[in-house]
């Protein structure tokens, strides 16, 4: 069986900031990133500064994550002293990672498995086969882990 390449993340690029006249309220216009593109529609943004070190943002459900958005449910974030990228990354982004790579794992071994058979080839079950489980495991965790270090050094860039 072949190697191929893991899916690309979907990413955002802001297009324009601004602040409120109190300066409280940063609002952010941004568009998506997919493959290598920049998206036509237009998102936007609110974080507000309620104290010196708590703001509120609203975060809306997006695929199989959340998004930072004007709609929502409304979150107040704390600001620290060390980023908490590496520990948000690994509660939230981890898993939805490992379950995007863990389907496509399987779906590409099962599609190598199916035109096996077609070509008359005989070969092991993907899903009976420990040694192949493990591979994609091991492969999964490794591609997640590099996903997730590249997310948490952007976001600490």
């Amino acid at each position: 069986m072949g190697d191929f390449k893991a899916p690309q993340l979907t990413m955002v690029i802001p297009v324009k900031n601004s602040f409120s006249k109190s300066h409280r309220t940063l609002n952010v216009t941004y568009r998506a990133v997919s493959n290598g593109k920049i998206g036509s529609k237009n998102y936007k943004l609110s974080l507000y500064k309620k104290t010196g070190s708590t703001y509120t943002a609203k975060l809306t459900k997006y695929k199989d994550g959340r998004a930072v958005n004007v709609k929502g449910t409304t979150y107040t974030f704390t600001k620290t002293k060390t980023s908490p990228a590496k520990s948000y990354a690994s509660a939230y982004t981890k898993p939805v990672i490992e379950k995007l790579l863990t389907n496509q794992y399987n779906a590409y071994v099962e599609k190598e498995y199916q035109d096996d058979l077609a070509k008359g080839e005989n070969v092991e079950d993907p899903a009976e086969s420990s040694d192949l489980q493990t591979q994609i495991k091991d492969k999964v965790a490794t591609e997640t882990t590099k996903e997730i270090k590249q997310f948490v050094d952007a976001f600490n860039g």
